[in-house]
């Protein structure tokens, strides 16, 4: 069910998709599985972490160039220092 691509960062303007790669911490829940749909659906590279997934939320991070955290609120703080 997870959506990972091995698409590397891409910002230049002259690529075919500039839009900038986003990885979802917490993309196997809910919330992170709606965000993964809608932004896929708008043509952006989607990379998931969880607590079942191979690779891990700071692995994920470092390839994104946007990191949006869909974990619940209470370890929210904790998920961004990592």
């Amino acid at each position: 069910m997870e959506s990972v691509t091995n698409t590397p960062t891409n910002l230049n303007p002259q690529s075919p998709n500039p839009k900038p790669v986003i990885a979802i911490i917490g993309g196997q829940g809910q919330m992170g599985q709606w965000f993964r749909r809608f932004l896929a659906g708008q043509g952006y590279h989607v990379l998931v972490a969880d607590l079942k997934t191979p690779e891990s939320p700071e692995e994920v991070a470092a390839r994104a160039d946007v990191v949006l955290l869909s974990v619940p609120i209470p370890k929210v703080a904790e998920v961004a220092r990592r």
